[in-house]
């Protein structure tokens, strides 16, 4: 007796632009933790785009934001 999974498509992969560099932030994913710490999180973030147009380079999150709860 075998037991059957359908697991979910994979997402397709995502590739970053030329020029582009991805970049995963650490979540705790927590709301309240996430809703806290949403001020220091775009300051670095900030930072990070700034660097790499320093050099060139364009910063893009490799996941979503839901703005609405930091």
């Amino acid at each position: 007796m075998g037991i059957h999974v359908t697991l979910p498509a994979a997402p397709a992969l995502l590739k970053p632009a030329p020029g582009e560099v991805l970049f995963v932030t650490n979540a705790d994913l927590r709301e309240s933790a996430n809703v806290e710490c949403w001020p220091v999180e775009a300051k670095y973030e900030a930072l990070l785009e700034k660097a790499l147009a320093s050099l060139g380079r364009k910063a893009r999150r490799a996941h979503p934001v839901k703005a609405d709860k930091g």
